[in-house]
């Protein structure tokens, strides 16, 4: 059973419907550029999905990020097992997962992903809206949302609802120019966008702790600065609990000084 056909069948029947659905097929297309389209399925043992992950580490990846793709590779696995219940499980040896990523930009840093000579212009467009809201890069990539103003409104969002942010003039002027791309048949391709994301980053002598999410996390780092309002910043990020926004909060010296005032007599 070839790799491609396979994943055209979980392209057509699990991730259909699946809110994240663009970047499961970028880790899956990831999975087959590596193994190749015509691969049969039925080949790859367990020596070369080690060697799959060695080939990810070379790439610095971080243990959950490397775990995503496997995760593809194991849904692969899955669904030529309906096929052909012959189809040997191969073991995939997930990865050690570090603590989450705490790294903030700079505001000279956000200022050089800004004017970096991007290769195609919807990619600078989402690279301000990411760093400007903090909105998920699936979010946007899908094209299901629309603007109405200074309000960018995302439809049936990750956690089912939908969820709507405010722009600033930058981040709107990127969102009209980036909803009319999609509305003229236009796409962005996750992958590829991740990959001169890199190159911007490397250009720029950004460390390799900078990766897509640090522009979201900064953003709601940025809003965590600026309020005391944990609430509605997890109704901006669009959190479904708490606890996960408290993991993109990052303390900080003006954070910390905030409340030094808060507690002060006089």
């Amino acid at each position: 059973m070839k790799l491609k056909t396979i994943l055209n069948e979980v392209r057509r029947t699990d991730w259909q419907d699946a809110k994240s659905k663009h970047r499961l097929v970028a880790m899956a297309d990831e999975v087959l550029d590596y193994f190749g389209d015509d691969t049969d399925i039925r080949t790859i043992d367990y020596r070369k999905v080690v060697d799959f992950i060695d080939h990810m580490r070379g790439k610095k990846l971080s243990g959950s990020t490397i775990n995503r793709y496997l995760s593809a590779l194991s849904k692969l696995f899955t669904v030529a097992r309906r096929f052909d219940p012959k189809v040997q499980r191969v073991e995939i040896p997930l990865q050690k997962e570090g603590k989450p990523r705490q790294r903030v930009l700079t505001d000279g840093e956000r200022e050089g992903l800004v004017n970096y000579p991007w290769s195609r212009p919807e990619r600078r467009d989402l690279t301000i809206l990411l760093m400007d809201t903090g909105i998920r890069p699936g979010e946007v990539v899908n094209g299901v949302w629309h603007v109405k103003g200074d309000e960018l409104t995302l439809i049936d969002t990750k956690n089912g609802d939908d969820r709507t942010v405010l722009l600033s003039p930058d981040a709107k002027a990127a969102a009209v120019r980036l909803r009319k791309h999609f509305d003229t048949g236009g796409s962005i391709t996750y992958s590829k966008y991740s990959d001169e994301f890199t190159k911007a980053r490397d250009s720029l002598g950004m460390g390799k702790d900078v990766v897509i999410y640090t522009l979201r996390h900064t953003a709601i780092t940025r809003l965590a600065e600026a309020t005391e309002n944990v609430l509605l910043i997890q109704k901006w990020a669009g959190h479904k609990n708490l606890q996960t926004t408290q993991r993109y909060v990052k303390a900080t010296r003006k954070g910390m000084e905030n409340l030094a005032q808060v507690l002060r007599r006089n």
